[in-house]
């Protein structure tokens, strides 16, 4: 881990070899596909073939800092300067003192070997793409674990959030990315607030008092859109539909 000083008095942590783990269940639900449905050999071959391609091009780094979280009437504010334009998120980081905003990225040679696939053979170049969107949310995954366990007993952590998602507008990337250097971890952000490359997550996850309860940290317990995918019914690390874990493979 690589410790860097930003222009604030807050710093930016560094992590590189960030575990990959993609499992059956995961990717079939992202391909689309029922994981209960019988599985044909040859797209079973294709998929490990992409989870085998994926963990050798992917280069998992990760940056993030802690920041303060203030409070004022009704109005939230990261650092001193990113005001949240998020009614949902206004509610779950109201009770905490601290946010970690991060980002974590798989790297650009996955980017360049998706898009050479596509065009030479469309339909496992889709089962590549999956397999690497499972492969950079299992690094933001393991973040999440990580912070939960870095700041227990005495606190505990809220699901994490990406601009985008909620009703946190896509612009907000670029607040995160004011308080974020992606550079550090080779991560642009595009005028159009997608990042570069685009096999990256960006977001934050609030640190409140260790007492406070599942619904002050759950947005999706209050969220009217059932049928979400990524609707989470209770704090866990993956959507619903994630419930049996099958594991495919772990890299590094």
């Amino acid at each position: 881990m690589t410790i860097i000083a930003g222009k604030t008095p807050m710093k930016s942590y560094v992590l590189d070899n960030i575990p990959v783990v993609i499992t059956e269940k995961s990717l079939l639900n992202r391909i689309g596909r029922d994981s209960r449905a019988k599985i044909s050999k040859r797209f079973l071959k294709d998929m490990k073939q992409a989870v085998n391609l994926i963990a050798r091009k992917a280069k998992p780094r990760a940056v993030y800092r802690i920041v303060p979280v203030e409070t004022n009437n009704g109005s939230i504010t990261f650092d001193d300067r990113f005001l949240l334009k998020s009614r949902k998120l206004k509610r779950i980081f109201r009770p905490c003192q601290k946010a970690v905003i991060f980002l974590t990225t798989i790297g650009p040679q996955v980017d360049a070997i998706i898009q050479r696939t596509m065009k030479k053979k469309p339909s496992f170049g889709y089962v590549l793409d999956s397999a690497a969107s499972v492969a950079v949310e299992s690094t933001a995954n393991h973040l999440e674990k990580s912070f939960k366990k870095k700041f227990a007993p005495e606190n505990a952590v809220t699901l994490r959030y990406s601009p985008g998602y909620c009703d946190w507008p896509l612009s907000e990337q670029e607040n995160i990315f004011n308080i974020i250097p992606g550079n550090l971890i080779g991560v642009e952000l595009s005028e159009r607030f997608f990042m570069m490359p685009h096999k990256s997550i960006s977001g934050a996850l609030g640190v409140c008092p260790a007492d406070s309860s599942e619904s002050k940290r759950n947005a999706c317990l209050e969220c009217q859109n059932l049928n979400c995918p990524y609707r989470r019914s209770r704090e866990r690390d993956l959507p619903l539909e994630d419930k049996r874990e099958t594991r495919l493979i772990s890299a590094r």
